[in-house]
């Protein structure tokens, strides 16, 4: 149905975003230590 393509994109996308925010956290953490 429309609604579930729908809820999948936006986890997918949500996903995407939480990687990426992750990745950047983790960089930042690294600059910091080092």
């Amino acid at each position: 149905s429309f609604q579930n393509n729908w809820i999948e994109n936006t986890e997918s996308k949500w996903g995407r975003l939480n990687n990426k925010f992750r990745q950047g956290i983790l960089t930042v953490e690294e600059r910091i230590l080092r």
